[in-house]
């Protein structure tokens, strides 16, 4: 695997593909030169990441405020969600990684949830 990750690496190293410690703004890759990372703006990011408050826009008044981007992208699974389709506005409940995230009984059409 080392020689393989070597072979394709831009630096001939394979060490090019080991990420910083995720307190290490600076050597975290891809940021804008202009707009780099730091502390305040990771918190911040992390608040709201799991803000039901963004999820004003429900299409039934019981689905306001039922959802944040932790509704689907789930960080102890991967960023990815607990079931086959996540769902944000017409979801309700969670469980451990978002397998317990069920229709809301108010959001019959498909075509109404967010997912």
């Amino acid at each position: 695997l080392d020689n393989a990750l070597k072979s394709i690496a831009p630096t001939g190293n394979s060490d090019y593909y080991i990420l910083p410690e995720s307190d290490d703004f600076d050597k975290i890759p891809g940021q804008d030169p202009a707009n780099k990372l730091n502390k305040a703006k990771v918190e911040l990011g992390n608040m709201l990441f799991f803000e039901t408050g963004v999820g004003l826009d429900g299409k039934h008044t019981e689905g306001a405020r039922a959802y944040s981007c932790a509704s689907c992208h789930i960080p102890s699974a991967g960023f990815r969600p607990g079931a086959k389709q996540g769902i944000a506005d017409g979801g309700i409940g969670f469980g451990r990684n978002g397998e317990e995230r069920k229709l809301f009984r108010d959001y019959y059409k498909t075509d109404e949830i967010d997912a």
